[in-house]
């Protein structure tokens, strides 16, 4: 993953919404290339399924295709478009989760990174090794910087990324639109995050793809998985740290009540000890602020490495030690993408974790 770019894009997420000669936390996605109560947000009902269509556009009346042009919300940019785009261009695997789910994928004419192993579908992973990377030039981090010619070589109309992976300005005099999700955007308020969100997402996306029935049953699937986890959730409620930390790295982040950590971490019965800091990622972090919680259990969550590197990664850090969840072998490590941003994949999180906590 690219060094600056999730620096950069952390603090865009911090701000708003994956390194900068760093190696930062709940990393967007490449440069071309981190305590609410969920009741209203996770609950299935047909009245929060009916506002989350509407709110993307949808409704009733939304399930009939456009016939016109149409627009969508790009953080604080309206976007138009004529008909449903048919050569999509991605920034890294941003908008995988989406497509894969809403049959899209077809439409991919080429990435600027593979996809994250461990995510997907087998079937998602044989379409993904079908699409054409983009020729580039890799960073430090491991990322892929993408030019602007690159890009329109492939004649996209549309691409999908993070404000910071590109010109977006440039493409838009080039005649494409760019969208980025709603939780790499700085301009919009920052909330507390919910598994909401990753329905709303979903409809956004299939409004952009003009294909409202598509996304009424993928917002179906979601509910459906959503209400099994939380089934499934124990009484007890043990107290537990999110950190982002990649293999080889010193520093680290913690995740905030802004960041799908935090609902992954409630329907899993997790107290997110930093479920009171307002923020996505959290900078500063240090192991004195990470003893002074002392939780119970600790996920790390990584792009670079592998489950076990990272785990030794943060086991090898001074005081690291003389943590319970070290001591008691409660620390675990899963792939950052199935955290955010809220899409699909969260809910793929949440049974992820799931299982590799025994539950």
């Amino acid at each position: 993953m690219n060094v600056t770019f999730v620096k950069n894009s952390l603090m865009a997420a911090l701000c708003a919404g994956a390194l900068a000669a760093c190696t930062a936390p709940a990393p967007q996605p490449v440069q071309s290339s981190a305590p609410t109560a969920e009741s209203s947000a996770e609950t299935t009902t047909p009245a929060a399924t009916e506002s989350s269509t509407s709110a993307a556009g949808g409704g009733d009346a939304g399930l009939t295709p456009e016939t016109g042009p149409y627009t969508v919300m790009s953080c604080t940019e309206e976007l138009t478009f004529e008909k449903a785009p048919e050569r999509i261009v991605l920034l890294y695997d941003i908008g995988v989760p989406f497509l894969s789910e809403l049959g899209k994928m077809d439409r991919v004419v080429a990435m600027s990174q593979a996809a994250t192993p461990g995510i997907y579908d087998d079937e998602v992973y044989a379409q993904l090794e079908r699409i054409p990377l983009l020729e580039g030039t890799k960073t430090e981090g491991g990322g892929v910087n993408v030019s602007l010619e690159k890009i329109l070589e492939v004649h996209p109309d549309l691409v999908i990324g993070t404000t910071n992976a590109a010109d977006s300005e440039a493409l838009k005099k080039s005649g494409i639109n760019m969208y980025v999700p709603d939780q790499y955007c700085s301009e919009l308020e920052r909330k507390p995050a919910s598994f909401e969100d990753a329905k709303k997402e979903s409809l956004k996306f299939a409004k952009i793809m003009n294909d409202p029935e598509a996304g009424k049953q993928l917002v179906d699937r979601l509910d459906q998985k959503i209400k099994a986890v939380r089934e499934k959730a124990p009484d007890e409620r043990v107290s537990a740290a999110g950190i982002y930390i990649d293999e080889g790295t010193e520093e680290f982040w913690g995740y905030g009540n802004a960041s799908m950590v935090q609902p992954i971490f409630d329907a899993v019965g997790f107290d997110n000890v930093y479920g009171d800091n307002p923020e996505r990622l959290i900078e500063g972090m240090s192991m004195e602020t990470v003893l002074e919680k002392n939780p119970n259990t600790i996920v790390l969550f990584f792009i670079l490495g592998t489950p076990e590197t990272v785990k030794q990664t943060f086991a090898s850090l001074p005081g690291a030690d003389q943590l319970d969840a070290v001591k008691n072998d409660r620390v675990f490590a899963m792939p950052f993408r199935l955290t955010d941003p809220p899409s699909p994949v969260s809910v793929r999180g949440v049974e992820k974790l799931s299982e590799l906590l025994g539950s």
